[in-house]
């Protein structure tokens, strides 16, 4: 599915792969200790991507990494994804306005 998404070749994703195994193990085994390192080093990845293209979309499986995983409905998906956003537009929108301020502070 990663590879199908990023459109990346075969040996590129397993480049990937690789030094994201190797990562994985620097910064902690422990971070998923269940899972063998090859589910790890594949989820990272995925995880990473889903990040770069969304970061609320990230921070919506974050969130429902804490909820069990029987009967999670798309109606709280789509409330996590909603608030998310919002909060992203609004600090957004903060930035916007402490760096206008910061610019006619400065003239």
């Amino acid at each position: 599915a990663y590879m199908r998404s990023c459109d990346i070749r075969c040996v590129d994703y397993l480049a990937k792969y690789e030094k994201r195994a190797h990562k994985v193990l620097e910064r902690s085994a422990s971070l998923l200790p269940n899972y063998p390192l090859s589910v790890a080093s594949s989820l990272s990845l995925s995880l990473s991507q889903i990040a770069r293209e969304s970061q609320s979309s990230r921070r919506v499986l974050d969130s429902l990494a804490y909820l069990a995983p029987d009967g999670i409905s798309k109606p709280v998906i789509k409330a996590l994804n909603t608030r998310y956003l919002m909060m992203q537009q609004e600090a957004q929108v903060k930035e916007e306005a402490e760096a206008e301020a910061r610019a006619l502070a400065s003239t």
